[in-house]
């Protein structure tokens, strides 16, 4: 029988979940196993039975990776030319005390939200909230925009917390949910994974929470990213990726990505242009001072390139800032707005960070095969 004082309880929960990522294949299973996790972890609490009505995980993908049917629910909420290169949180894995509730094909209304703006998020109630009590800001969900990789351990996670789910706004099925099944307090926490697309876990409680114990909750969403990263750094298969740099910085990819995954060192920007015309690549990795700092230059390139627009291109600084220790702010805002996925200040950066950072910018396909396309 759980007990909810017993801190020592939801320190163990954070390795339960994090241990889930050893033998995953893929961010759903985890997503799924997760939610198992938490369902029988919570359902008897201080000697009260079905003390958890339900657990939800979501993610955020965007609408072109989403499948057929995904797609067409989306559309059939919002028929708009927007869908096309919108976000969309997805229901991941559900989990709950009714039969329906365990099959995610079987929910009405969360399959998939689509997030158009930052206007058409704050007038949902439910995802404005657990956007915000995240500490994540709505702009970088609708539209991600993923800069300076933070390893885990140096994020600082928030949690979402409805002491009393009757009558709160952001719970808006009162009459078919909250109140035919008893539903007290709501617990959610997640987080943003390197690559801007964010996770959350929403837990549906049938008993009071305190405030001063949904906070513990937060360290189950570091356990859950770390999860997600072990699945990457440990089923990885080879991937295709250009490396544009100096001598010293294709080096050090080399030795972090060579042997897992198919290497095109290039060290001139005329010579990049040419392989990325022959050549289909999952991913291009570009040194700041690349060919006399001309990283710019082919940023350009690529982003005319309409073969290679969906490739991510992350901008990787090996050598210190003249500016000063970092990369400066300029640099970075200009980046991002020319079309870069991330800019790396890699210089005290160690080898297994750059590699969980650069690594999570692969596509899902090179992991394994996603649960939603099965």
């Amino acid at each position: 029988m759980r007990t909810l004082q017993d801190k020592n309880q939801f320190r163990t929960d954070a390795l339960s979940l994090y241990g889930l990522g050893e033998n995953a294949t893929s961010t759903e299973e985890i997503a799924l196993k997760a939610a198992d996790y938490l369902f029988e972890q919570f359902s008897e609490i201080d000697g009260i039975s079905d003390a958890c009505a339900l657990v939800r995980f979501f993610r955020t993908m965007n609408y072109a990776d989403l499948t057929d049917e995904l797609k067409d629910i989306a559309k059939s909420k919002f028929d708009s030319e927007m869908l096309e290169t919108s976000n969309c949180l997805t229901l991941l894995a559900t989990r709950g005390m009714q039969s329906e509730w365990n099959d995610r094909a079987l929910s009405v209304n969360h399959r998939v939200i689509p997030l158009l703006s930052v206007e058409a998020v704050e007038k949902a109630p439910m995802v404005s909230r657990l956007v915000s009590r995240l500490g994540i800001e709505v702009s970088n969900v609708v539209t991600p925009t993923p800069g300076w990789f933070l390893p885990p351990d140096q994020k600082k996670y928030g949690v979402m917390y409805v002491a009393e789910a009757k009558e709160d706004p952001a719970i808006v099925s009162q009459k078919e949910f909250v109140l035919p099944y008893g539903i007290r307090s709501v617990v959610g926490f997640g987080g943003l994974l390197p690559t801007g697309d964010m996770f959350a876990v929403l837990m549906f409680m049938r008993v009071h929470i305190p405030i001063e114990i949904a906070k513990h909750f937060t360290g189950f969403s570091r356990a859950i990213e770390e999860a997600i990263s072990e699945v990457r750094s440990g089923k990885r298969s080879r991937a295709k990726i250009l490396v544009a740099d100096s001598a010293k910085g294709i080096r050090r990819m080399d030795n972090l990505l060579g042997k897992s995954h198919e290497l095109i060192a290039i060290a001139t920007v005329e010579d990049a242009v040419k392989a990325l015309k022959n050549d289909a690549f999952d991913l291009i990795v570009c040194g700041i001072e690349f060919d006399e700092s001309r990283m710019f230059d082919l940023l350009k390139a690529v982003k005319r390139d309409s073969r290679a627009k969906p490739k991510p291109f992350i901008c990787v600084r090996q050598n210190p800032s003249p500016l000063g220790p970092g990369i400066d702010a300029g640099l970075t805002t200009a980046a991002t707005l020319a079309g870069a996925a991330s800019v790396i200040d890699a210089v005290k950066m160690s080898d297994s960070d750059l590699l969980l950072a650069l690594e999570s910018y692969l596509p899902e396909e090179i992991w394994s095969v996603s649960v939603l396309n099965a």
